[in-house]
C-alpha cells in the first residue's frame, strides 16, 4: 500500500488508511501467505489491525447502516441533542460550553476519521488545533459548570492562566517545529493530558468545597483523562496496540458524556427545587410580613381605637362637667339675682318703713325750732334737722 508515490491520476486514487481491505482468495483446505509493503506517513504515527473476515461480512459491515462510525456519529449526535434540550427547556445557556466542547470532540473525531489523511497542506495542524479547542472548551465548561468567578482567587487565575498558557504552547509548536518532529507531538501529548488532569483537580478542589455535582465532572474528566493516557502510551508502542487502547480516548468520551449529562440535569433540577423552595420561602416571609403588618396595624388600630375612646370620655366628662357647672352657674345666677331682688324688696320695705316715721320726726323737729327754746336745745334740734 503506497501512499507516498504520487499518482499520476490525480482523483483516481483515495488515500485512506481507515478500513483499508485487501481481497485474498484462498482455496478450501489451502493457505497463503499475504506480504504488504507500507510506506508510512513522516511524522505519523501509525497501528496496523489486521481482521479476517469473508466478503459478505465485509459487505454487512462497511455497507450497512449501523457502522463503527456511524455509530459514533450518533452517539455524539444524541450527546450534543442531549445538551441543547437540556439548555432550551430549563434554559440553561450555560450549558452552552459544554455543547461546544462535544461539537469540537466530533469535529476532531470526523477529522481524524475522514480527513486527516488527506494531502492538503496543514493537516495535523488543523487536527492539533481542533484538540487544543477542544480542551479550551472544556476549561470553559468547568468555569461556567461551577460559577468560578475572579472572586474565587487562585482557582479563577490558575483555570484562566493554565489553558492560555497550554494554548500558546500548542499553537507555537505547530507554527515552529515540522510536522514530523516528535517534540511537537510530545508537547501535544502533555498539553492534552495535563489540561484533562488539570480539570480532573479543579473538580475535585469543588468536591472538597462541598459544590454539587463536582463528583460527576470529576469522573468525567478522570475518564478522558485516562482515555488519552492509554491513546498516548499505545501510540508510542509502550502498551500493547489494540483496538481498545488506540481508541480509548474516544471511548472514554462515553462515559463522561454520561456522568455529565447527568450532573447538568441534576444541577438544573437543584437550581429548579432551590428556587422553587426560595420562592416558597419567599411568600411563606411575606405572609408573615403581611401577618406582622396586619397584626402591628391592627394593634395600632386597637390602640388608636381605644385612645379615640378616652379622648371621646375626657371629652364628653368635660363637656358634662362643663354642662353642670353652666347649670351651677346658671342656678347661682338665679339665687343671686333672687337674693338682689329679696335685699332689693327688703331694702325698698325697710326704708318705706323708716322714712314714714322719720317723716313724722323731723315735722316735730321743725315745729320744735317754731317754739321757744333754750339755746342749748336750739343747736340740738338744728343738729337733728341738718344731718336728718
Amino acid at each position: 500500500i503506497d501512499t507516498v508515490s504520487v499518482n499520476p491520476v490525480p482523483g483516481a486514487r483515495e488515500e485512506k488508511f481507515g478500513a483499508t481491505a485487501v481481497p485474498m482468495r484462498i482455496g478450501t483446505g489451502k493457505t497463503a501467505t499475504l506480504v504488504m509493503y507500507v510506506v508510512p506517513r513522516a511524522g505519523m504515527p501509525l497501528t496496523l489491525g489486521f481482521d479476517f473476515m469473508s466478503e459478505s461480512r465485509y459487505m454487512e459491515m462497511t455497507s450497512g447502516p449501523m457502522t463503527a462510525t456511524s455509530m459514533a456519529y450518533v452517539l455524539f449526535a444524541m450527546a450534543i441533542g442531549f445538551h441543547l434540550a437540556i439548555m432550551v427547556l430549563m434554559r440553561a445557556w450555560g450549558n452552552a460550553a459544554l455543547i461546544l466542547y462535544f461539537v469540537a470532540q466530533f469535529l476532531l473525531f470526523s477529522w481524524n476519521n475522514d480527513i486527516t489523511y488527506s494531502p492538503l497542506p496543514q493537516t495535523h495542524g488543523i487536527s492539533s488545533l481542533l484538540v487544543l479547542g477542544a480542551l479550551m472548551l472544556g476549561f470553559l465548561s468547568t468555569k461556567m459548570y461551577f460559577g468560578i468567578t475572579r472572586y474565587d482567587g487562585a482557582t479563577f487565575r490558575m483555570l484562566l492562566g493554565v489553558p492560555i498558557f497550554l494554548a500558546v504552547l500548542v499553537t507555537s509548536s505547530i507554527i515552529v517545529l515540522p510536522v514530523d518532529s516528535l517534540i511537537r507531538h510530545m508537547v501535544l501529548a502533555l498539553s492534552l493530558t495535563s489540561g484533562y488532569l488539570f480539570l480532573v483537580l479543579i473538580s475535585v478542589a469543588q468536591v472538597v468545597q462541598g459544590k454539587f455535582g463536582a463528583s460527576y465532572m470529576a469522573l468525567g474528566w478522570a475518564f478522558v483523562f485516562l482515555g488519552a493516557f492509554i491513546t498516548i502510551l499505545s501510540s508510542l508502542n509502550v502498551l500493547v496496540p489494540s483496538v481498545f487502547t488506540v481508541c480509548a480516548y474516544w471511548y472514554s468520551l462515553l462515559p463522561q458524556a454520561a456522568l455529565m449529562s447527568f450532573a447538568v440535569v441534576m444541577f438544573y433540577l437543584r437550581q429548579d427545587i432551590s428556587r422553587e423552595q426560595d420562592d416558597a420561602e419567599y411568600e411563606q416571609e411575606t405572609e408573615q410580613v403581611n401577618k406582622i403588618i396586619q397584626t402591628r396595624e391592627g394593634q395600632e388600630f386597637n390602640r388608636l381605637k381605644r385612645l379615640v375612646e378616652h379622648e371621646r370620655q375626657v371629652m364628653q366628662e368635660l363637656r358634662d362637667r362643663e354642662i353642670q357647672q353652666n347649670e351651677e352657674m346658671r342656678k347661682a345666677r338665679v339665687t343671686a339675682d333672687e337674693a338682689n331682688r329679696a335685699k332689693s324688696a327688703f331694702l325698698a320695705v325697710v326704708s318705706h318703713e323708716i322714712r314714714t316715721p322719720m317723716t313724722g320726726i323731723m315735722g316735730m323737729v321743725r315745729l320744735l325750732l317754731d317754739t321757744s327754746l333754750s339755746s342749748t336745745q336750739k343747736d340740738y334740734d338744728g343738729l337733728a334737722e341738718r344731718y336728718s
